[in-house]
C-alpha cells in the first residue's frame, strides 16, 4: 500500500521536484516525444458572439465585398455617359447645335417657283438686278451689292415692275439655289438649279403652251443623268444619258408621230453595242453593231 501511495506522489508531483532524480537516458526519451497540441489550437480564429453574427443580405454584402473596399480604399464609382456630355463647355455643345440646325437648313428643298403664291411672295422681297453689278470671276459672274458679294434674291422686271422676267437666289454673288425665266411674267418657261454658280440638280424648259420641252440632269455643270426632250406637241424627242458631259449609256429617238425612231447605247461617247433604226411607220430596217464607234460587220 505504501509503495502504491509514493507512486501516486511521484506523478503529481511537479517537473521541478522530480527532475533531479529522473536518470539522464528517461530526461531525452521525454524530450525526444512530441507533445501533441492542445485541442483549441486546431482551430485558431476565434468564434464571434452569437449577437454579432451578420444575418440575410448584410452576410451576402459583407463576404462579397471587393478586397478594396476591406483595405480602406475608396472604388471610383461608374461613369455615365450623360453625365460626361454634361460636363462638356457650353461652347462646344453649342456649336454642336448650330451645326445640326446649320446642316438641317441645308437639306431643306428649295422653293417651287412654279407656284404662284410662293413666287409673289419671293419676289416682293427680292432685289431689283439694277440695283446690282455683275463682276467677272475667273469663269463665273459675280453679283455684287455695294461692292460686296450679294446674297439673297434678285429678279429682273418690266414695264415699272408689273412683269416678272427672271427671278433667281444667289450666295456670295454666285447663282446658288432655283433660278426661273417667265414670259409675261406669269408662265413658267425655264426652271434651272445652281450650285456655287453651276448647274447642279434639274434644268427644266417649257414651251409657251405650258408643255414640257426638255428635264435634263446636271452636276457641277455638266450634263450627268437622263435628258429628256418633247416635241411642242406633248410627244418624247428623244432620251439620252449622260455621265459628266459625255454621252453614256441607253439612248432612244422618236418621230415626231411618237414612232420610235433609233435605239442604240452609247459608252463614254461613242457607239457601242447594237444600234437598231426603224422607219416612220414603226418597221424596223437595220440592225448594227458598234464597238468603240466602230461598226462591226
Amino acid at each position: 500500500m505504501a509503495i502504491i501511495w509514493g507512486v501516486v506522489v511521484w506523478w503529481l508531483a511537479p517537473p521541478e521536484i522530480t527532475d533531479p532524480y529522473v536518470p539522464e537516458p528517461l530526461k531525452i526519451k521525454a524530450r525526444e516525444t512530441p507533445e501533441e497540441p492542445p485541442a483549441e489550437k486546431k482551430n485558431s480564429r476565434p468564434a464571434k458572439p452569437k449577437g454579432e453574427e451578420p444575418a440575410g443580405e448584410e452576410a451576402n454584402q459583407t463576404s462579397q465585398e471587393p478586397e478594396s473596399n476591406r483595405t480602406g480604399q475608396r472604388e471610383n464609382p461608374p461613369t455615365n455617359p450623360s453625365d460626361q456630355e454634361e460636363s462638356k463647355p457650353a461652347e462646344v455643345v453649342k456649336s454642336k447645335t448650330q451645326l445640326a440646325s446649320d446642316s438641317v437648313q441645308q437639306q431643306e428643298p428649295p422653293p417651287d417657283l412654279s407656284d404662284a403664291p410662293t413666287r409673289a411672295t419671293i419676289a416682293a422681297e427680292a432685289i431689283e438686278d439694277r440695283d446690282l453689278k455683275t463682276k467677272r470671276a475667273g469663269r463665273k459672274d459675280l453679283l455684287l451689292q455695294d461692292g460686296v458679294p450679294f446674297t439673297g434674291w434678285a429678279k429682273k422686271t418690266k414695264s415699272q415692275g408689273r412683269f416678272l422676267e427672271k427671278l433667281g437666289q444667289f450666295r456670295n454673288g454666285l447663282k446658288d439655289g432655283p433660278h426661273a425665266i417667265f414670259q409675261s411674267g406669269r408662265k413658267l418657261t425655264e426652271l434651272t438649279h445652281y450650285k456655287k454658280g453651276e448647274m447642279h440638280g434639274v434644268r427644266e424648259v417649257w414651251y409657251h403652251s405650258r408643255k414640257k420641252k426638255e428635264s435634263t440632269q446636271y452636276e457641277q455643270g455638266a450634263k450627268h443623268g437622263a435628258s429628256t426632250t418633247w416635241y411642242s406637241s406633248g410627244k418624247k424627242k428623244d432620251i439620252i444619258h449622260y455621265e459628266k458631259g459625255i454621252k453614256h449609256g441607253p439612248t432612244t429617238t422618236w418621230f415626231g408621230s411618237g414612232k420610235k425612231s433609233f435605239d442604240g447605247h452609247y459608252r463614254h461617247g461613242q457607239k457601242d453595242g447594237l444600234w437598231i433604226r426603224y422607219s416612220g411607220s414603226g418597221k424596223e430596217l437595220s440592225r448594227q453593231h458598234y464597238e468603240n464607234g466602230n461598226p462591226i460587220n
